[in-house]
């Protein structure tokens, strides 16, 4: 997904499916609104990416113009909270390795490294991070 333009027919699906799993889990895929503008700066939740986990994995991607303002942080704090309430045992979640940014963000939340997936991703090695709950 990183990197890549998706058509139409995948982001309906993909709101339906996060929809059915809102139904099942209680988790799913949450539209970021900043609160002093009402504007979308971004979204995050939960998405199952089949070739790294049958588990959902945390989500989170925002604005250009929104990153490094600690929102990531907040927001991987937040869904795992919901997570835990939801009652998911642990939360995945797997990041480009160039992505030093996110890794910081990951390692804030409580995330520990399990180390990388079997294939490379769009950017490199793929890292995967796990937080028991």
């Amino acid at each position: 997904m990183d990197g890549e333009v998706m058509e139409e027919s995948w982001t309906m699906e993909t709101i339906e499916t996060s929809g059915k799993m809102f139904q099942d889990r209680g988790i799913g895929l949450w539209l970021v609104v900043k609160p002093e503008t009402g504007k979308a700066i971004g979204f995050c939740g939960f998405f199952i990416f089949q070739k790294l986990s049958s588990e959902p994995q945390l989500l989170y991607a925002l604005t250009e113009s929104q990153t490094g303002r600690g929102y990531a942080t907040e927001i991987a704090k937040t869904l795992c909270a919901i997570a835990k309430k939801a009652g998911l045992q642990f939360v995945e979640a797997a990041i480009d390795e160039p992505n030093r940014a996110s890794a910081r963000v990951l390692e804030k939340a409580g995330f520990v490294l399990q180390g990388e997936a079997p294939e490379p991703g769009n950017f490199g090695a793929t890292l995967l991070y796990k937080m028991q709950l």
